[in-house]
């Protein structure tokens, strides 16, 4: 299990997420989400740049290089529609990675950290 999280930093807002509905009774067409707790999603704009940091279990949020020993950050597109966008880094900081989808769909990125673990974070760009 890894020990860090990923979030947005910049570029997509969190969104409830709602289904239509598919039976004449008004029932969703998935499962219901637990009382207070409803369904959400990421959601970006095509074209715009979003930034995913990772936060480390301890709180550090976006930690430095420096301060990982040696044990970097690597971010790879696990799924994406069309094409393949590009990730870029910050320098110095490979807990910051930023892409910008190129056409609407559902995007997948996923970091990891040797001897810490995967973390996969949804997106999804709309028009």
């Amino acid at each position: 299990m890894a020990d860090f999280d990923l979030t947005v930093a910049s570029g997509a807002t969190l969104q409830q997420w709602l289904d239509p509905e598919r039976t004449s009774d008004g029932m969703p067409s998935r499962l219901n989400p637990q009382q207070g707790y409803p369904h959400k999603r990421w959601v970006g704009t095509v074209g715009q740049p979003i930034t995913v940091n990772a936060r480390l279990r301890a709180g550090t949020l976006a930690p430095l290089d420096a301060a990982l020993g040696g044990l970097l950050f690597v971010a790879w597109m696990a799924e994406y529609p069309g094409a393949l966008p590009g990730i870029v880094g910050t320098t110095g900081q490979s807990s910051v990675q930023t892409f910008t989808p190129p056409a609407p769909g559902h995007y997948l990125l996923g970091m990891r950290r040797p001897q810490h673990g995967i973390c996969l974070i949804h997106i999804d760009a709309e028009h």
